[in-house]
C-alpha cells in the first residue's frame, strides 16, 4: 500500500485569510492573487460560500500548506475543480500528486466520471500542466475578472 502524503481538511477561516492576503504571485501569475479581485475574495473569505468542499493541503515534510483544492459537482458524473498551488511550492510536483489524488477520491466517493477545470488562456504553463496529467481543451469562454474581460480554457478529462 502506498504511503499517504498529501493530507486535505476542509479549509479553515484563518487558512482563507492566510491565501488570502500572504499568497502573492509575481508577473502576469499575480492575476491569481486573491486580492485582484474584490468579488473572489469575498466569495473565497466567506466560509459559507466556500462549504464543505474547499480543502487546504499539506504533506507530512512540509508545514505550512502547499496547495488548496476546491470542487463542486457540475452533475451526476462531472466535477469542476480549481487547484492553487502556494507560491513557494510551485514546481515540486504537488500538482501531479494533487490531481491523482483527487481523481481517486472523486471517482470512489462521488462517482465522478469527468473533471473539468478553466484555466486563463494566457496561462501557458497551467495549461501544459493540466494537459500533461490528460486534460484536453473542451472550448473557450469569455469572463469578466480582475476588472477586465478575459478568455479561460476550458479542459476536461475522463476518469
Amino acid at each position: 500500500m502506498k504511503e499517504k502524503v498529501l493530507f486535505f481538511e476542509v479549509m479553515t477561516q484563518e487558512e482563507a485569510l492566510e491565501i488570502a492576503y500572504n499568497w502573492k504571485y509575481e508577473g502576469a501569475m499575480s492575476f491569481y492573487n486573491m486580492t485582484s479581485d474584490q468579488e473572489d475574495l469575498e466569495n473565497f473569505l466567506d466560509a459559507d460560500a466556500r462549504g464543505q468542499n474547499t480543502f487546504s493541503v499539506r504533506t507530512k515534510r512540509e508545514k505550512e500548506m502547499i496547495a488548496y483544492f476546491h470542487y463542486y459537482l457540475v452533475d451526476n458524473n462531472t466535477a469542476e475543480i480549481v487547484l492553487a498551488i502556494n507560491p513557494h511550492c510551485l514546481h515540486r510536483g504537488y500538482g501531479s500528486e494533487i490531481i491523482e489524488y483527487v481523481e481517486e477520491a472523486l471517482s470512489v466517493r462521488k462517482g465522478v466520471k469527468k473533471l473539468t477545470v478553466a484555466v486563463a488562456e494566457f496561462n501557458k504553463t497551467c495549461i501544459n500542466f493540466y494537459e500533461m496529467q490528460g486534460f484536453r481543451s473542451a472550448g473557450a469562454f469569455n469572463n469578466y475578472t480582475n476588472g477586465g474581460m478575459y478568455t479561460f480554457l476550458k479542459m476536461e478529462k475522463g476518469i
